[in-house]
Order: structure tokens, then sequence, then C-alpha cells
């Protein structure tokens, strides 16, 4: 089954709710500033990713900016440390099956995992 993690206040996410909910693909929902992934959660999540940790923070974020962590420390398990922490830090949205994590953005993307 597909999992979404979502922000309502996203419209990239909203996009990809909507997407998904077209489709009429069975899914779980997660609101992940309401409910965030523990570190065991985001570790899967870095691992299915099949791209560096780094892609699943959003760099932007001015709570990150504030942190000015180099680069090249952006370990898997710094990154995942600091979305246990920080949940608004987790790039969005991120839909997951169980062998593939897909950061889509552009949205659309989410017709790769269906």
């Amino acid at each position: 089954m597909l999992k979404i993690f979502h922000n309502p206040s996203c419209s990239k996410s909203r996009t990809v709710l909507e997407l998904l909910q077209s489709a009429q693909k069975e899914f779980c929902l997660v609101e992940y500033l309401k409910n965030p992934p523990d570190k065991e959660e985001i570790d899967l999540l870095i691992d299915l990713l099949g791209e560096t940790a780094d892609k699943l923070l959003r760099k932007k974020e001015e709570l990150f900016l504030k942190m000015a962590i180099p680069e090249n420390e952006l370990t898997p398990s710094l990154v995942a440390g600091l979305i246990e922490r920080h949940p608004i830090l987790m790039e969005r949205p991120v839909v997951l099956t169980e062998q593939k994590a897909l950061i889509c953005r552009p949205p659309n993307r989410v017709f790769e995992l269906l």
C-alpha cells in the first residue's frame, strides 16, 4: 500500500493527494508535522529514496539555514536525526511503497509509483 507523508499547507502535497484520490488508489495519509516519523522510518525513507540522504531535507527552510551545517556533513544518520527532531525539515510530499520512496516534486512524479 502507498503511504504519503503530507503537509496540508503545501500546494504540491495537496496536488499529490488529489492525484492519488483521482487514481482511486488505496493509501495511508500521514500528516508528518502532527505525527512525525521516528528515526527508523526516516532511515527507511532514506534507504528507499535511492538518492543521497540530503535530498530529503528542505535546505531552504529557515531553521535549516540557521543551523549552517556544511553540505559534506549531511550523513544519513545526521539527516534522520534532524528530521526526527524537526519534522518541518523533511522535503514534501514523499510517497512510499514497500520497495521505493519518491519525493513527488513535481507532483506528477507520483505516477511513477502507480
